[in-house]
């Protein structure tokens, strides 16, 4: 049996590799440019249907070629490797674009090809090298589509080119579809990307075909969070995609900027429209977002960001306990968080309930675009009680000289620990085994931050 004859197709997304000017940017935002990577090595002259690889290969290439130049907005070119050098030879450096990346180039990568054998070695690896330099430019349409009989024979390892390449910004994985391949050699081009297996010509081209409809097809968008005047994009906020057809959940991400502080790019597959969530507080929907076909959508998003930002005095001594706050708007519970919190969330007019001791309560918490609404807390104190019997106690503070209640002791426990806000306290109790009123005690005590007060009752 031939080995197998896999086609690798490479989206290289905003690639610019080795630092190449961008001289893409006056090219229409639908437009692919497209570089065959032709293996034209010793071992395409092995046969698959009675019939050399080879030739298989080339009469793909040049039926697919006028396909694209007829249905599509493409610039294509050819770059051939191992057909200049015979294999004895060696050469790993045998690689020469044969026709540059430019429109309505189909008759020319078709005449290209029928003058050329295959002959030498596999330098795959700079093979990629050089067509990431061929494709020039820093575009989001950049194509590679290698076939090849999936060997590097120079010493080099495509594994690691494909790591780097990645490191790039390639977005999307390579495509692999292997004819007919054995299954023992499936695991040398796991490492480069998805793999898919024809098993005869006409697999191989109609996976070659919807391999590439398929990526054509594809819609990607940035969200840009836009608060005010700012020119770069709030970040660093989960969202979730969904089609705004049936509601299907797409994927979640969590927003990141690019080193250019740009948002990063999103490949969402075929869907026409979306719904974006931002978990936000409160959350923020976009709907019905319509996304366009070829061309890179950027999606600018009204985001009147603010902060709350809640820390305590002083971190200097031991926190003994991180309470829980909730955030409501009207009567709906719309975060809840541990102290201290560094939130974002949108501009408005909130509720807020910390869960100290004793209870902190906001009932007109406003939010300003832009602004840091910061509330700085007292660092507590600890409260130890043993417990000598079961007992009915409660716990109060002193307000203005009149107690308000703060909670109800523990019956059940020897030990309790309380941490406690700096203040004047009050405990009340009465041994549930005693047979009077008059057998109610009280313990006055004060409260200062990273105290400890230790009590027995």
């Amino acid at each position: 049996m031939a080995r197998a004859l896999p086609l690798i197709i490479w989206l290289l997304i905003g690639s610019n590799i080795y630092g190449q000017s961008d001289t893409c940017q006056n090219r229409p935002e639908d437009r692919f440019r497209i570089l065959f990577l032709l293996d034209a090595s010793h071992s395409m002259g092995q046969k698959w249907d009675n019939k050399p690889l080879w030739e298989i290969a080339k009469k793909t290439i040049e039926e697919f070629s006028f396909f694209l130049q007829k249905n599509y907005n493409v610039e294509m070119g050819l770059r051939v490797y191992g057909h200049n050098s015979p294999l004895s030879a060696n050469d790993c450096f045998d690689s020469k674009l044969e026709v540059p990346i430019e429109e309505n180039s189909a008759k020319k990568i078709a005449a290209k090809l029928r003058t050329l054998q295959y002959k030498g070695t596999t330098p795959l690896t700079y093979s990629l090298e050089q067509a990431a330099e061929d494709l020039g430019c820093n575009s989001k349409k950049n194509v590679i589509i290698l076939i090849t009989d999936g060997y590097e024979t120079c010493n080099r390892n495509p594994c690691a080119m494909a790591e780097k390449l990645l490191d790039f910004r390639i977005s999307i994985k390579p495509l692999i579809i292997g004819l007919n391949i054995d299954p023992n050699e499936i695991q040398h081009l796991h490492c480069i990307g998805d793999f898919k297996n024809a098993r005869n010509k006409e697999d191989f081209k109609k996976e070659l075909y919807n391999s590439f409809i398929n990526i054509a097809n594809r819609r990607s968008l940035s969200i840009f969070l836009k608060n005010g005047d700012k020119k770069i994009s709030e970040t660093n906020i989960p969202f979730t995609l969904y089609n705004a057809k049936n509601s299907e959940f797409i994927a979640v991400y969590y927003h990141h900027l690019s080193q250019s502080q740009m948002p990063d790019s999103i490949s969402t597959g075929n869907y026409d429209s979306v719904n974006i969530k931002i978990h936000c507080v409160p959350p923020l929907w976009v709907r019905n977002v319509k996304l366009k076909k070829y061309v890179h959508n950027t999606i600018e998003v009204n985001y009147p960001k603010g902060i709350l930002d809640i820390k305590w005095d002083n971190t200097s001594g031991k926190i003994y306990e991180n309470p829980l706050g909730f955030i409501y708007q009207d009567t709906n519970l719309l975060d809840k968080f541990y102290l201290p919190a560094y939130i974002d969330m949108l501009e408005g007019d909130y509720k807020m309930a910390l869960n100290t001791n004793p209870l902190r309560s906001y009932a007109n918490l406003s939010i300003k675009r832009g602004k840091s609404n910061e509330i700085i807390l007292p660092a507590p104190g600890l409260l130890n009680i043993t417990y000598s019997s079961d007992i009915y106690g409660d716990l109060y503070v002193y307000r203005n000289n009149v107690i308000e209640k703060c909670m109800m002791l523990s019956t059940n426990k020897n030990v309790e620990a309380i941490s406690l806000l700096p203040g004047k306290y009050k405990l009340i109790y009465r041994s549930q085994s005693s047979m009077t009123i008059h057998a109610t005690f009280e313990k006055v005590f004060e409260v200062t931050s990273f105290s400890i007060t230790n009590l027995s009752l």
